[in-house]
């Protein structure tokens, strides 16, 4: 007579050794789906309109304040972007995140959901032993992805276009050391530089005096202290 072989016992899986191998799938999913995300014609065509928002705006405020150095005209924010292209950045992101950036992250997260649910590729992806809690997690950090890299796109490029058609650094103080000291436009920063060394070493209360009378001369407002 034969013995009847009994197979051998299958080792189940420890709960604690799924929890590594869930992360790093789950690692992996976010991955594809954030790589997914950014492969689209639409998300591509959606961040440079984004990025061109801040080239407009450069232009316009050029072509306002051409022969004007001082930007004496128009609202408050064209002088402060003529005197310093850095402004272009925070006057860009004021006008983007109201409105462009909203509507472009409404697009973005209803592609990824409705998107690809008539496409016919989410009906894979609920197949696949992820559960609807989690894509939907995952889907949503992409969507966050997507907002974080649409606010550094617009930012750089309003700080590359605010480079280019304005200038950088200090220069509201240098038009106020001109303003005061009743000096020619062309006076150079090398020579305000050696003016300012006769202020040692009180250079920090000139400094302070200067940009009150900027202030004053711009008619911007100012919180009182408490």
């Amino acid at each position: 007579m034969s013995r009847v072989e009994t197979p051998p016992a299958v080792r189940q899986p420890e709960a604690g050794a799924e929890r590594p191998a869930r992360a790093v799938w789950s690692l992996g999913l976010l991955r594809n789906e954030v790589v997914t995300v950014f492969r689209r014609r639409r998300t591509l065509a959606l961040l440079a309109v984004l990025a061109a928002v801040p080239v407009l705006i450069g232009v316009a405020v050029r072509l306002e304040t051409r022969g004007d150095r001082g930007g004496g005209g128009g609202p408050a924010f064209i002088a402060d972007v003529t005197n310093n292209g850095l402004f272009l950045v925070f006057t860009a992101l004021a006008v983007t995140l109201p409105v462009f950036l909203p509507m472009a992250v409404g697009v973005v997260a209803g592609d990824a959901v409705a998107g690809e649910a008539a496409a016919g590729t989410l009906r894979y992806l609920l197949v696949a032993p992820a559960g609807r809690s989690r894509l939907l997690l995952v889907k949503y950090a992409s969507v966050l992805a997507f907002c974080l890299v649409a606010t550094v796109v617009v930012a750089v490029s309003a700080l590359l276009t605010g480079a280019a058609l304005f200038p950088l650094g200090d220069v509201a103080l240098i038009n106020s050391v001109k303003a005061v000291k009743n000096l020619p436009a062309t006076t150079s920063r090398e020579e305000i530089a050696l003016m300012a060394n006769n202020w040692r070493p009180y250079r920090t209360v000139a400094a302070f005096l200067l940009w009150h009378a900027y202030i004053i001369r711009r008619g911007m407002k100012v919180a009182p202290y408490e």
